[in-house]
This record gives structure tokens, sequence and C-alpha cells, in this order.
């Protein structure tokens, strides 16, 4: 999957932007109450969120039910290391916002991480 890039109006400076299909999987490690994870569901993604507070986790059940995006939003309680044990296809997009400062072996993290991402997935600058 590539990801386009759209300029801003005010100069060069240029963000990814993400157009995903109702082919894309994407996975929102530390989703909290979920805000990444459903704009990635209203533009088409099958998401798996996951985080490790019930209590966020909670919030994020209200909003998708809310927003209509409980059918393209899975949300679980498990925590980035125990992604290791998960039994699923690689995803296209893979979120980790916010979390690796948190943790006490951030290089294992990443290291559990890696084989989640698809072959061939990008994000361009």
């Amino acid at each position: 999957m590539r990801w386009a890039t759209s300029r801003r109006s005010s100069g060069s400076r240029s963000r990814p932007t993400c157009p995903p299909t109702s082919a894309t999987r994407a996975l929102d490690i530390g989703c909290n109450a979920g805000f990444y994870s459903f704009e990635l569901a209203r533009r088409g993604a099958d998401v798996l969120a996951v985080d490790v507070d019930e209590h966020y986790l909670r919030q994020a059940r209200w909003a998708a039910a809310e927003l209509g995006l409980a059918d393209r939003a899975t949300l679980r309680r498990l925590g980035v290391y125990e992604l290791a044990g998960l039994d699923a296809e690689p995803f296209d997009v893979v979120l980790f916002l916010g979390v690796l400062y948190h943790l006490r072996h951030p290089l294992l993290a990443l290291d559990t991480i890696a084989p989640l991402v698809a072959a061939g997935s990008s994000c361009r600058r």
C-alpha cells in the first residue's frame, strides 16, 4: 500500500495522507478512546484497536456505537507485548502513537510489532 502526499496550502511542507480502502487492514496500538481508529474506519479500513486501559476502551466502544463504526473497528484489551501472540494476517497500517516512551522495553515492543506490518506497506513523505 502506498500513501499519497498532500501539500499544505501555505507552503512546501507536506504531510502523509491515508486513503485506505475496504481491503485495508489497520492496527491501532494504544488506541485510547479511538479517534484515529475511527478515522481509519470511516475511510474504509478494517481496524483492530488495542489498549491496556479498560477505561479508554469503554469510551471507544461508546464512540464506535455513536458513530456507527462498530462493524469496522474491533476493540480489544491487549498490551503491546501480548501482540506477539496475535493470530492475524499482517496489517497495511500500524499506528503506535504515544506509547513507546511509556514502555519498560521499547525495543522489544518494536520487535514485537515489526512482523505485524504487511510487506510493501509504506508511508512516503
